[in-house]
C-alpha cells in the first residue's frame, strides 16, 4: 500500500511528497524545529517568526501582523508548542461572589451576615477560593466593612479576596487618570487601606496608568486587552509590543490575556468578537509578551469549549469558574462545573 501524495495542512492541499523529500536551502538552526515542521512551516510563510521563537528572539510589529491575518489553528498551534513557559497543571479555580450591594440596600450588619458567609466559606471543598464583592466603598471605607474584610479574610485557609477593577477605584475618588500627586495620593490611600482589609488582588483591568502604584502597594497586575477598543491587526500588534515594553521594563505585568466588553453582550448587542478571534489574540499574545509570565484564558469572556482548546493556544492560566450562581450574574464566569468537564476530559 503506498503512502497518500497529498495532504492537508493549515486549511490547505499540500504535496507530502515535496515536504518529505526535497533539500532545505539552508540548515536550520533551531534544534527543536523538526524537518517536517520545518518544511510546512516554510511553506506557509511562518518559518522565520517560528526561528524567532524558538530563539527567543521579539517578534517585529510585522510579525505579529500576519500571524493574525494569515496564521491558522494548526499553525497557531505549533508555533505556540515552539514557545516554552512555565510547565503547570492547568486548573480552573473557584469564586464567588457576595452581594454587598444588596445587603446595603437592605441595611443590613455585617456583623450579623459574617456567621453566614464564614459557615458558606467553609463548606466549600476545595482548597483555595477566590470572593469578589458586588460593591466595596472604597474611598473612606466605613469601619464595619474594613471590620467585616479583615474577618473574612481570616475565616479559613486558601481564601483569596477580590478587590474592585483600578477604574473603579479610580471613579470612587473621583479621579479621572494619574499624574496630580495629590490625585495619587488619594489612589494609594484607597489600595493601601484594601491591602491593610485582606484584600489580595484587583480585578483584571485594560488600564495601564497605574502599574507602577499597584504593584508598589503589593498587588499583582493582571491586564485584559479589551478587543472590542482593539479593531485592526496593527492595533492588536501595537498593544501587545506596549505591554511587552512595559513588562520587560519592570511595570509589573503579572497576568495578560485578551477580553471584550461583557457589558455589551449582557445588554443584548451583537458579541463582535468571536472566541476564535479571542483564541486567535491569545495565541499571538502568548508569542509576543515574553516578559509576562502567566497568559489567561478566562471565562468571563471565553466560552466553554473555547476554553478547552486555550491551552494548545498559550494559555498557561485558566483563571476562575463560578462557584455559585452570583459569580455567574455579577462576575459573568462560566460554571466551575461545566469548565472542570471540559478541561479533565483534554
Amino acid at each position: 500500500m503506498g503512502l497518500a501524495r497529498l495532504g492537508i495542512i493549515d486549511g490547505r492541499k499540500v504535496d507530502l511528497k515535496s515536504i518529505l523529500t526535497e533539500e532545505s536551502p539552508t540548515q536550520s538552526s533551531a534544534p527543536l524545529i523538526d524537518s517536517f515542521t520545518e518544511r510546512a512551516l516554510s511553506s506557509f510563510g511562518f518559518l522565520g517568526i517560528a526561528r524567532k521563537i524558538v530563539a527567543a528572539e521579539p517578534l517585529t510589529q510585522a510579525d505579529i501582523k500576519q500571524i493574525l491575518r494569515r496564521a491558522g489553528m494548526p499553525v497557531l498551534m505549533k508555533l505556540c508548542s515552539l514557545r516554552r513557559r512555565e510547565d503547570q497543571k492547568l486548573r480552573v479555580v473557584p469564586a464567588i461572589c457576595l452581594p454587598m450591594k444588596l445587603w446595603q440596600s437592605f441595611e443590613s450588619d455585617l456583623g450579623d451576615v459574617y456567621p453566614l458567609v464564614r459557615s458558606f466559606l467553609e463548606s466549600v471543598p476545595y482548597p483555595e477560593i477566590h470572593v469578589g464583592f458586588e460593591q466595596l466603598e472604597v474611598a473612606d471605607m466605613p469601619i464595619d466593612q474594613r471590620r467585616f474584610l479583615t474577618k473574612l479574610a481570616l475565616c479559613r485557609s486558601g481564601i483569596v479576596l477580590v478587590g474592585p477593577r483600578i477604574e473603579e477605584i479610580l471613579r470612587a475618588n473621583q479621579v479621572s487618570t494619574l499624574g496630580e500627586e495629590k490625585s495619587e495620593q488619594r489612589i494609594e490611600q484607597s489600595l493601601r487601606d484594601l491591602k491593610e482589609c485582606g484584600i489580595h488582588r484587583l480585578q483584571s483591568s485594560d488600564y495601564q496608568g497605574a502599574l507602577r502604584l499597584t504593584r508598589a502597594v503589593g498587588f499583582s497586575n493582571v491586564i485584559t486587552s479589551d478587543l472590542t477598543k482593539l479593531h485592526a491587526p496593527s492595533d492588536i500588534a501595537g498593544e501587545l509590543i506596549r505591554l511587552e515594553s512595559l513588562a520587560a521594563n519592570n511595570e509589573g505585568i503579572d497576568v495578560w490575556g485578551p477580553g471584550i466588553n461583557v457589558d455589551k453582550r449582557r445588554d443584548g448587542n451583537e458579541q463582535i468578537v468571536s472566541d476564535f478571534q479571542l483564541l486567535r489574540v491569545l495565541a499571538t499574545g502568548s508569542l509576543v509578551l515574553r516578559s509576562v509570565p502567566r497568559i489567561r484564558a478566562s471565562s468571563r469572556f471565553f466560552s466553554v469549549e473555547a476554553m478547552g482548546l486555550a491551552r494548545f493556544l498559550g494559555a498557561n492560566d485558566l483563571g476562575f469558574g463560578a462557584f455559585d450562581r452570583n459569580a455567574i450574574d455579577l462576575l459573568r464566569l462560566k460554571p466551575l462545573a461545566a469548565l472542570e468537564r471540559v478541561i479533565n476530559y483534554n
